[in-house]
Formats: structure tokens, sequence, C-alpha cells
């Protein structure tokens, strides 16, 4: 700004730079053409005295000051003749140097515009910063969040929730939604809690945090989901258990044969296996669960799964003395009692009979685990 007040001035007063081309003095004018651009000439004089009176003045009007300096530079410079400006076009002289009267008001035409050109870029800066903080700030996560999606998660889901007696409601579901967004809608539309609230699109269930484009179908346009609703006593057992496992113990008989619930209950603490329905000790994932947490749950388990290898080595990995536990045909496994017994000497007590009569193999425990399985 200081330095376009500085221009302006200079082209008010009429200062030129001694080296500039414009200073160059006039020799023959030619008096037809300035003469009859002596109306435009005033015009832009009356323009230019404003800014030189008035600098306000001079930005709210500049449009006014180039068009009249812009007219009157038009005239004040008259066609070359000969060889161009400053050229030696005739015998009578340099026919076509300009006069200081002309020189002034050019400079004050190129100052006006270099002035209005300066305000047009300082705005379009500014304006261009505010759109663009503008922009940051308002812009929602779920926009950022959809921007990295696939261009089908854009489109809106028609999710019909039906109950076991029968269609509840139906709602529109952003694909980018969780699924607790979705019971949330659905609470909403029905009363029902969201907390009891259980999701099966078939016989997939739907976890609060899950998105609605990962359990739906990519190229369907709807989704008919089944609300079962959860028993509020049924709520209270599964926080319960999700916090002390062995409070399986104490819910209701009907509910320890609950699979989530009793899979939420091993999963805080194996043990509570030993509370698990009878049928649950026969499912195979409720007591995989159990012996990773606790290996010792191994005892709690049906004979059958006593004799699966697979559970039967999760649970040795756990705690070797689970090798107790094993049917007798996987306690005479040396893979899995090598891994027992890795895990706690005492376990090559349970150990076959005949694996403890074997040299070979006492010699190789013994360079694994010491001298204290000798014992055994």
């Amino acid at each position: 700004e200081h330095g376009s007040s500085s221009a302006l001035r200079r082209a008010a007063t009429g200062m030129v730079p001694a080296a500039s081309p414009l200073a160059a003095p006039r020799g023959g004018a030619d008096a037809g053409a300035l003469a009859a651009g002596g109306v435009h000439r005033e015009e832009a004089k009356k323009g230019i005295s404003t800014a030189r009176t008035s600098p306000a003045a001079a930005d709210d009007d500049a449009a006014v000051v180039v068009a009249a300096a812009a007219a009157a530079a038009d005239v004040a410079a008259p066609a070359p003749r000969g060889r161009g400006v400053g050229g030696a076009g005739s015998a009578g002289g340099d026919g076509n140097t300009m006069g200081e009267q002309d020189v002034r008001l050019l400079q004050d035409y190129t100052t006006a515009r270099l002035l209005e050109n300066e305000r047009l870029i300082e705005a379009e800066i500014e304006d261009g910063s505010n759109d663009d903080d503008a922009g940051e700030m308002e812009e929602p996560a779920s926009n950022l969040q959809e921007s990295i999606l696939p261009v089908r998660c854009l489109r809106t889901l028609d999710v019909n929730v039906n109950g076991l007696a029968g269609a509840l409601c139906s709602l529109q579901a952003d694909p980018t939604w969780r699924v607790r967004d979705v019971k949330s809608k659905i609470a909403a539309a029905t009363g029902t809690p969201v907390d009891q609230q259980r999701l099966f699109l078939g016989t997939s269930e739907w976890c609060d945090h899950q998105l609605v484009l990962d359990v739906t179908p990519p190229s369907s346009p709807s989704a008919d989901v089944t609300m079962v609703r959860i028993d509020p006593v049924y709520q209270q057992s599964l926080e319960m258990v999700s916090i002390a496992g062995m409070q399986l113990a104490v819910v209701p008989q009907d509910l320890r044969a609950d699979r989530t619930l009793v899979l939420a209950a091993v999963r805080q603490n194996g043990a509570a296996l030993e509370y698990a329905a009878e049928e649950m000790h026969a499912d195979r994932e409720v007591v995989l669960v159990a012996v990773q947490d606790r290996g010792l749950a191994l005892q709690f388990a049906c004979e059958a799964l006593r004799a699966d290898r697979a559970t039967v080595l999760a649970a040795v990995l756990s705690n070797g003395m689970a090798l107790r536990h094993a049917s007798g045909a996987l306690q005479a496994d040396r893979d899995l009692v090598l891994v027992a017994v890795r895990g706690s000497c005492k376990a090559f007590e349970f150990a076959n009979e005949y694996l403890q009569a074997d040299r070979g193999f006492v010699l190789q425990l013994l360079e694994e685990a010491g001298g204290l399985l000798l014992e055994f």
C-alpha cells in the first residue's frame, strides 16, 4: 500500500525518472490530434486531480480514473509516422515525440491501472482464503469419510425393520453410519431402547461398531433386517458377566444356555465355563475361548473336546498342567507333552507311562526342563 501510494503521488506531481523514454522533450507535436483529444484530456485531468486531493476517493473511483485516463492516452499517443515513436519519420524532425502534458497523462493512467490490479489481486486472495477457511471449518467429518469411500457407498440404503410378529418400521440409512446409528433411528421410530435391540440380516448379527456398508450387499438398494428385542433381565446379566465372568453362576438358569452370554462370560474368565449349561460344554468355540484364557478350563469340556488335539493344544499352551485333563491318547502325543512340559515341568506327571519310560524322550525333556521332572 505504501508503494502504491508513492507511485500515485509521483504520477500526480508529474515526476518521471530521467532515464525513462517517456521524459523525452517534445519536438513537433501533431496539433490536430492533440486538439481533438482536448476534451478527453480534460476529463482525465479531472479524474486524476481527484486522486491527488483525496486518495480515499481515488480508491473508491479507481474505475472512473482508469477509464478517463485510458481515453486520454488513446488520443495523446498519435499513430506513428515513418519508423515509429522516437524514430526519424520525416525531414521536418522528430514529429512523434510526446509532450510533458501527454507524459503525465500516460503516467497517471499507468499508475491507476496498477493500483486497480493490485486491489483486484488482494480481493481475490482475501476471498480465496476466506473460502478455504470456511470450507475447512464447515466440512463435517462424514464428508471426509465419504471422500475415501467408493462411489456406490454414497447412496442411501432403504432399511426395512421387521420384528418376529411383522413389520416395525422403515428408514433410510447412510452407508457410512455405524450399526448403532441405525439402532438409534429404530429407537426413535419404535420406542425400543438401543441397548435392547439385536439386529439380524439373515442369520448374521449386526454389531454396533460395524459400518452399514460392511454388513449389507454392495449391489442391493435395500436391506430387510430382523430386530429381536432383548429382555431387560438378559441385558443386565450380559453386562454383569462382561465385567466379571464368574457372575455366570448367579444368572437365571435359562440364560446360562445363551451362547452370546456364555461367550461374554468365558471371554472375561475362562473358568466361568464351569457354570454354563451342559450343551455349552460341547460347543467347540465356547470351549476354545475358555481354555485360551484359562487352560485348566479344559476339565469342564465334554469328553469329545478333551480328545480334540487343537482344543488340548490351546489349553496346554495356556497352562501346561491342562495335560492332566486331556484324553489318554493325547497324553501319549510326544509333541503335545513337549509343549506342556515347556509350560510346566510338572506336567510330565500326566504324560503316558510309556513316554515316561522312554529314555531318549526323557533326555530330550531334561535338556529343556531340567532335573525337576526326574521325580516323575
